[in-house]
């Protein structure tokens, strides 16, 4: 299945259940209602406790924590060595799978089902490359409310090498209440936080969106901002729950978030450790800013400084400063085409990339995937040995 493909379907899909994204407001009862009656309307969204946490029935092993939230040693060019992707190109028809690779091998190293009547959505990472987030909601699938279903979260901790390489067991962060969609999620370099972006899914609502950072030991909320009804967390048609436009940078503390006004992106930064409950007055834009329709998905490296996307119009890998604003360098000339930059390390100088499978004549039939580094992109076994064609959702 080819970005375009994938970018088609996931548009269609979500049309008829999303309208618009807008901040929300809620009656008392009719969540029940609405979800029999499966018609869109004001939802109700208080947060319910979780259940303490439930270990799952996958393999289990034991693993050491995340040493001080570094990063363990990179290979290949500065890659990180494994990945987790969403694995099922039809998950209307069957539940969505996780598949742990090898990202210099192509090899898989585990393949973890979701928990009974759920689908793994979507996923996010820590620094370490052994610890990850991910989000389930109900399956099968309702045609009109799967993205405003409720996610569920679990912690993944792989063991490559080891007799059982995944464990999965439920947190206690509560979850998302029904009618929100998942604007942004990322998990803390060391494992420690995780962060959620709400939205609401209809122009009728008119409360706040919302950001929230819970404790991914005890699935306590830490910290919360809104935005007013004005406000977008800005939500790319990926077709699963965005885990690219919040940001951890490497300091632990500093969340950077992508932002959608007058039709145009820019990010902006949010340092947690400071008092505030307001997402906008508390947070301040950096320099760049770009159209909605410029480039590709955006991603901002963890140190802060810079912002990479591929041209549509160019196909080329682009750095820019958010301190300036401005174009610092081509990555990479990809010639034409679409790409997406799924990977980029703290400095932005090595990158995974997709690029659309005619960026290669001869070699159309296989979604292509590289290290982009030093102006070159050298492709990388994954995706087609470890049996993901192309997935909706990686983490790294």
């Amino acid at each position: 299945m080819t970005m375009e493909d994938r970018v088609r379907s996931a548009t269609r899909f979500t049309a008829d259940a999303v309208t618009s994204v807008r901040p929300l407001v809620l009656p008392d009862d009719e969540l029940a209602k609405a979800r029999a009656r499966h018609r869109p309307r004001h939802w109700l969204a208080p947060l319910t406790a979780a259940a303490a946490v439930i270990a799952i029935a996958v393999t289990l092993v034991i693993v050491r924590d995340a040493r001080n939230g570094q990063p363990t040693p990179l290979t290949h060019a500065g890659v990180p060595r494994y990945y987790v992707a969403l694995n099922n190109p039809n998950v209307q028809k069957v539940p969505d799978q996780v598949v742990v690779g090898d990202t210099v091998t192509g090899k898989r190293v585990a393949t973890v089902s979701p928990p009974a009547h759920s689908s793994f959505i979507s996923m996010t990472a820590a620094a370490d490359d052994r610890t990850f987030v991910l989000g389930a909601t109900a399956w099968p699938f309702s045609a009109s409310f799967w993205p405003v279903e409720p996610r569920t979260w679990y912690l993944l901790r792989i063991a490559p090498g080891t007799d059982h390489p995944a464990r999965l067991t439920r947190l206690r962060v509560p979850p998302t209440p029904f009618g929100l969609l998942v604007a942004g999620m990322a998990l803390s370099p060391d494992g420690t936080k995780f962060a959620v972006g709400l939205e609401p899914n209809t122009t009728e609502n008119l409360g706040p969106e919302h950001l929230r950072i819970y404790s991914v030991a005890t699935g306590a909320l830490l910290r919360t901002w809104t935005g007013p009804p004005s406000a977008s967390l800005y939500i790319p048609p990926t077709g699963a729950d965005n885990d690219i436009t919040l940001t951890w940078l490497m300091d632990g503390h500093t969340l950077m978030f992508e932002y959608d006004t007058a039709a145009r992106l820019q990010y902006r930064v949010l340092d947690s450790s400071r008092p505030g409950h307001d997402l906008l007055a508390d947070s301040r834009p950096t320099a760049w800013s770009a159209p909605s329709d410029a480039c590709g998905i955006p991603v901002v490296t963890s140190d802060g400084k810079t912002v990479i996307c591929v041209a549509r119009a160019s196909g080329a890998f682009q750095e820019y400063s958010t301190a300036t604003g401005k174009l610092t360098r081509t990555l990479y000339q990809a010639g034409r085409g679409l790409g997406e930059v799924l990977w980029a390390s703290p400095a932005g100088d090595v990158l995974i990339g997709y690029l659309n499978p005619s960026f290669f004549p001869g070699d159309e039939s296989r979604s292509v995937v590289g290290v982009v580094t030093d102006g070159n992109f050298r492709k990388l076994s994954f995706p087609m040995a470890s049996g993901v064609a192309m997935p909706n959702a990686i983490a790294w």
